[in-house]
C-alpha cells in the first residue's frame, strides 16, 4: 500500500509521497492576496479550493455551544497573521477543511500555525471536534497522535486509520 506524507506550512499544504507516490501541494502562495471567503456568497461546507487532489472547504466555528460561519483570507507575506514572508490562510471565527479522500492514505500531517488568541476547533476525520483554548489543549483522538511544539502541530496516523481530513479554526489564526 503506498502511504502518503502530508505538511502544511504557513505558505503551502503539502503532500509528499513516498514509495513512488508524487508529491501533491496545495499552495496558498497561488492564491490571489485578498480573496475571501465567507457568508455570503458562500456557505458552510463548500469547496472554495481544490489544488492537487486536495479540497479545502469552509465550515462553521464553533465557541460555547454556538456555532458561527465568519471569514477566511490569504494574507500576505509581512502581515502580523504571516510573519513568515509568505502567503497565509487567516481564518476569524471560520473552520476550513482539507479532505484527503482522493489521495493515497494520508499518514502525517504537519503545519505551522500564528495563534492570536481565542478559541481553536480542530477535528481530524470523524472524531469529536475539540473546542479549545490553544492548540497545545489538543487531546490525541484514539487512531492519532498530535504534537505541539511552537507554533507547529503534528498528526500522525497509527494503527493503520489513514488521514482522510482534517478541520482547523480559530478565532484569529493563519495557517
Amino acid at each position: 500500500m503506498h502511504k502518503t506524507l502530508l505538511a502544511f506550512v504557513v505558505a503551502s499544504l503539502i503532500a509528499l509521497g513516498v514509495t513512488g507516490v508524487p508529491a501533491q501541494t496545495v499552495d496558498f502562495e497561488t492564491v490571489p492576496v485578498g480573496t475571501t471567503w465567507q457568508n455570503p456568497p458562500d456557505i458552510p461546507g463548500d469547496v472554495v479550493l481544490t489544488q492537487n487532489n486536495i479540497a479545502m472547504s469552509v465550515e462553521e466555528f464553533f465557541v460555547n455551544g454556538v456555532n458561527t460561519f465568519g471569514v477566511a483570507r490569504i494574507v500576505p507575506g509581512g502581515d502580523p497573521f504571516a510573519p513568515s514572508g509568505t502567503h497565509a490562510l487567516h481564518t476569524n471565527t471560520i473552520n476550513v477543511k482539507f479532505d484527503f479522500a482522493a489521495l493515497p492514505p494520508v499518514v502525517l500531517a504537519h503545519f505551522e500555525y500564528v495563534d492570536l488568541g481565542g478559541i481553536k476547533n480542530f477535528q481530524i476525520n470523524n472524531t469529536p471536534l475539540q473546542e479549545i483554548p490553544n492548540l497545545n489543549a489538543i487531546v490525541s483522538p484514539a487512531g492519532f497522535t498530535v504534537v505541539v511544539t511552537a507554533n507547529n502541530v503534528t498528526v500522525e496516523s497509527v494503527g493503520g486509520t489513514p488521514i482522510t481530513s482534517l478541520l482547523i479554526g480559530g478565532q484569529e489564526d493563519s495557517v
